[in-house]
């Protein structure tokens, strides 16, 4: 089944706002999605609750990274994400809320039918030429991608106490097949970009 999907980009600092229409097609085997979705929702509660050792059920080992424009954002492997993460909120209250997740079919399908072929060229292809990683890792030529709305709320503490911080992005993630058996899936390939500077108390930062 195939639907037309339009994504609205807003550029904050401009004053601009564009829409982008694509076409793409149901994922063939629900469980991914699910199981996708699931991953998703863990990265949020591992970073909400400090319990960084979940992020290696959700991220490969050797899996690449963009988190802003910053060389320190640039990350390598699971154990760097996992100290990038903690480094910026231990002390911190958040709430990461994880939502709009639009997944697709990339590079081949499934079931050999090109009716499961995702005829797409937004967030894979940028995935793919920022990390330097091929998309398609299922041994039956499919992989899948991701993009999920980001709204991140930091709480102020004490004298900030009533005070909020809020970051607006999107997560653009590549996605391959960990154990085809159970149709696990791990993120080997992820950028996050913000639309534009967070709104708020910006001394939540410093803890």
């Amino acid at each position: 089944m195939r639907y037309t999907l339009c994504i609205a980009s807003y550029v904050l600092a401009l004053f601009t706002f564009s829409t982008a229409c694509i076409t793409y097609t149901q994922l063939p085997n629900t469980k991914d999605e699910l199981n996708i979705r699931n991953k998703l929702a863990l990265y949020a509660y591992a970073v909400d609750n400090k319990d960084y050792g979940l992020l290696e059920q959700v991220f490969t080992a050797h899996v690449k990274a963009i988190f802003g424009e910053t060389e320190e954002g640039k990350l390598d492997g699971v154990e760097a994400i996992k100290n990038y993460i903690s480094t910026s909120v231990t002390g911190l209250v958040t709430q990461h809320t994880l939502s709009s997740l639009f997944v697709e079919v990339v590079g081949g399908s499934r079931n050999n039918s090109s009716a499961d072929v995702i005829d797409i060229s937004h967030s894979l292809t940028d995935v793919e030429h920022e990390h330097g990683v091929e998309a398609n890792e299922d041994g039956n030529g499919a992989g899948i991608n991701s993009t999920t709305y980001l709204v991140a709320n930091y709480f102020g503490q004490g004298e900030l106490a009533g005070k909020l911080l809020v970051f607006y992005g999107t997560y653009h993630d590549a996605w391959t097949l960990y154990d085809p058996q159970s149709r696990d899936w791990k993120i080997k390939a992820r950028t996050l970009r913000l639309f534009g500077p967070p709104l708020g108390e910006s001394a939540i930062l410093q803890g």
